[in-house]
């Protein structure tokens, strides 16, 4: 299920952690605060842009066509849609 990687786009530890938890919960939305917890070690109320920037540039290594399989639920979180689902368009198309 995770994507093929060329040398240039092998994901970090930390992408692959961020990735591998959004899979395993794909369907359901992931509050900001669970992954900063659960991937990241941070306390709930740790205030940072580390989940955004690892988002990014996880969004980036996949690739167009499966970043959109990353989508952000506007000031909850994410949720990942399988990789050929094409994603909910009930959140107002944000990601």
């Amino acid at each position: 299920m995770l994507p093929d990687q060329s040398e240039n786009s092998k994901l970090t530890r930390m992408e692959s952690a961020l990735l591998d938890f959004l899979v395993r919960n794909a369907g359901n939305t992931v509050q900001s605060r669970v992954l900063l917890s659960q991937v990241f070690g941070y306390s709930p109320e740790a205030r940072t842009r580390t989940l955004q920037v690892h988002i990014h540039r996880l969004r980036e290594k996949l690739g167009p066509q499966r970043a959109q399989s990353v989508e952000t639920i506007f000031g909850v979180g994410y949720r990942f849609q399988s990789f050929s689902q094409p994603p909910a368009s009930t959140d107002l198309g944000r990601r």
